[in-house]
């Protein structure tokens, strides 16, 4: 896959990834969430959705389907800032 949050085997020739559960058990909780974020944020990225805009301060991720709105309102409650397009 593209992205570096996905785990190859280290095996020569295997192309097969370990799997989330595996990757879990190894690493720290806090680490294996960052990890989800990233995961989530590539496969976001890999399914090409039309008019998806992504804010630039957090991962929040909403499709804007007007071409004349030039703010970006975030809605992630962490964040509501807002960016132009």
């Amino acid at each position: 896959q593209n992205g570096d949050c996905f785990f190859t085997c280290l095996y020569p020739n295997c192309k097969l990834e370990y799997s989330t559960q595996i990757i879990r058990n190894l690493i720290s909780p806090i680490l294996f969430s960052r990890l989800l974020i990233k995961i989530q944020q590539e496969e976001i990225r890999l399914a090409n959705i039309p008019n998806l805009e992504q804010c630039q301060f957090c991962t929040f991720a909403a499709i804007v389907d007007d071409p004349n709105e030039r703010i970006f309102r975030c809605l992630n409650q962490e964040c509501l800032k807002e960016t132009c397009r």
